[in-house]
């Protein structure tokens, strides 16, 4: 009687190893990892972030809402691009760096807004400039 127990213990538990193996490359591939760089030209500050998607976390002020616009955009980093945005006179040009890996494909963003208010209206919260 105690080997069949321990037989069907140890059988259960190779199953569930073997489930969650399964399920880890696809957990991996989920998740993403970015860095975020943000200097403001004339001001002469350089910030650097870490953001998590799946799950939400890092050293990033707001991740949820960051890795929610993401999401949105499916990752899609160009959608982030500067266009004209009439904004009062801010004339501190902010430089911008996005690289790492969203669900598992690599990612390599550059940009430069005229100024923080810019930031704000097309690269937010993913950009967290007032941070």
């Amino acid at each position: 009687m105690l080997s069949r127990l321990a037989a069907s213990v140890a059988a259960a538990g190779s199953a569930a190893v073997l489930t969650m193996a399964a399920a880890a490359p696809a957990d991996a591939q989920e998740s993403s990892n970015l860095e975020i760089t943000v200097e403001r030209v004339l001001a002469g500050t350089f910030d650097r972030f870490w953001l998590n998607c799946a799950p939400d976390f890092g050293t990033h002020p707001e991740p949820g809402a960051a890795c929610d616009r993401l999401r949105a955009l499916d990752g899609g980093l160009d959608r982030l691009r500067p266009e004209y945005v009439p904004c009062p006179g801010d004339p501190d040009p902010v430089r911008v760096g996005i690289t790492g890996t969203w669900r598992g494909e690599d990612r390599t963003f550059t940009a430069h807004y005229a100024n923080s208010c810019s930031v704000r209206t097309v690269a937010a919260p993913v950009v967290p400039v007032d941070a």
